[in-house]
């Protein structure tokens, strides 16, 4: 008899379905044994159903009549089954017996790192890095002190010096401040795990304050005359206490202090501006703790006038008497942009950014800037106090520009220098290549060079991370 049309594409699509019962059935069988009967009746029912080809029944029973003799001891056949996750990987950090929860530490203090879920096998798949992130006297930053690969246990400890500086290839380092614990692949830079710990001076507390404020306006555009909020977040994040911590909000050009609230954190006593005043908000408080934090809300008014395109910078600023680990983030500027505006001046100036130069004797020097001045509109004659061209003495002078028309106006800042001003020159563009299917490389960023006395140079990337990160494709 020939066979059905389509016959054998029946027939392997019902060894195929048989396969995946046969499995899933026997799952049922090793975890729920009461449910053998259950098994032997769905068999049954496959073998005897008029729409199921002989062919099909033929290649299920055999197959089942074995589940039924090895019973749930067959485990070649479920170790086929989804298996649950491996835990994730940790490290943190303990004192040095290696069971104390401990994340501040003394000079010359030893640090015991315990990690979990990590595999320890030899040769090692796994190794701890123990990052300093302190700044150096050249600026750079993140040096790793000591490298082990977990080959034996999953601990690891260092010994932080006991002195408050140490010097690592020819760069003078701070041991005090924040360093970072990274688990990674052995032989590679893929961190797998990270902790944070501290190290403090016990003969001189530190601190590191940090400052950020933004306009909750949407998109920072705020139209003239109506009002933009800033949101200030204050934040200590140690290692130790800071003590008499002062904030100071700054009411931005072309606006008038309308309110202030704070909305968390320990209590600041706060002094503003008058409703419709200019100057600065200042906070303070005693005693800001490790971990503290303080947010506040400003309100100001823009000036019905302010030019369509005017910038609306609001610089708040943090400081304490304890001594500061990274001054570099104890300033922030807010910013927004004044929308449309039907009322504005007809005339908008845009002055220069504030000027550093040298004086070219003991009387000062010549500075020339009437080509930086932007004029936008009917603006008439534009003049400028002192004028440009004039003899500026050495220090600092405010120059005032103003329209003949419109009503624009606009300053900035010179200041005359007896020395040379500091230069920055940056390195060259760096490429690396990622081995294999790692997303991360290994970089070195080049150093930059300077000139000047008493000039560091800080590293900052732009997705925060600290510059000795392997770096993403």
């Amino acid at each position: 008899m020939l066979p059905m049309p389509g016959s054998r594409r029946l027939f392997s699509y019902g060894r195929s379905g048989a396969l995946c019962l046969i499995v899933v059935f026997a799952a049922t069988l090793f975890f729920a044994p009461s449910s053998v009967a259950r098994f032997n009746e769905l068999v049954r029912s496959a073998s005897e159903a008029p729409s199921t080809p002989r062919a099909n029944a033929t290649f299920i029973l055999p197959v089942a009549e074995k589940l039924r003799t090895v019973g749930t001891g067959y485990s070649p056949l479920f170790a086929l089954l989804p298996q649950a996750p491996p835990d994730p990987e940790t490290v943190a950090t303990y004192a040095a017996d290696c069971t104390t929860p401990k994340s501040i530490f003394q000079l010359g203090e030893t640090i015991c790192a315990v990690t979990t879920g990590a595999p320890i096998e030899s040769p090692a798949v796994r190794s701890l890095s123990w990052i300093n992130l302190s700044t150096s006297t050249k600026g750079t930053t993140n040096f790793v002190v000591q490298k082990t690969d977990l080959s034996i246990g999953p601990t690891d400890s260092y010994s932080v010096p006991a002195t408050v500086t140490s010097l690592i290839t020819d760069f003078t380092v701070s041991n005090v401040g924040q360093w970072r614990l990274n688990l990674t692949l052995a032989g590679r830079s893929s961190v797998r795990a990270a902790a944070f710990f501290s190290v403090v001076d016990p003969t001189n507390a530190s601190t590191d304050l940090n400052v950020y404020n933004s306009a909750l306006n949407p998109e920072s555009l705020v139209p003239a005359g109506s009002s933009l909020t800033v949101q200030t977040v204050v934040t200590n994040f140690g290692p130790e206490t800071a003590v008499n911590v002062e904030l100071s909000q700054a009411v931005p050009s072309n606006t008038t202090f309308l309110s202030a609230t704070q909305v968390s954190g320990p209590t600041l006593t706060c002094t503003h501006p008058g409703v419709g005043g200019t100057g600065s908000s200042t906070c303070t408080i005693a005693s800001f703790a490790k971990g503290d934090q303080a947010e506040f809300t400003f309100v100001y008014e823009v000036s019905a006038g302010a030019p369509k395109s005017t910038l609306l910078a609001s610089l708040a600023q943090v400081t304490s008497d304890t001594t500061e680990l990274h001054a570099a983030d104890n300033q922030w500027t807010a910013r927004a942009t004044v929308t449309e505006n039907a009322n504005a001046p007809s005339c908008a100036l845009g002055c220069p950014s504030n000027r550093t130069v040298t004086a070219a004797s003991p009387a000062g020097t010549v500075v020339n800037f009437a080509g930086d001045i932007e004029v936008s509109g009917d603006c008439g004659t534009v003049s400028s106090s002192p004028a440009s061209g004039s003899l500026f003495p050495v220090g600092t002078t405010t120059v005032s520009v103003i329209s003949q028309n419109g009503g624009g106006s606009c300053s900035f800042t010179v200041t005359v220098i007896e020395t040379a001003a500091p230069t920055i020159t940056c390195a060259a563009d760096q490429t690396a290549t990622a081995s294999g299917s790692a997303l991360e490389a290994d970089v070195t960023p080049n150093t930059p060079t300077a000139t000047g006395t008493n000039v560091a140079i800080n590293g900052v990337r732009s997705d925060n991370r600290p510059l000795s990160d392997p770096y993403p494709v």
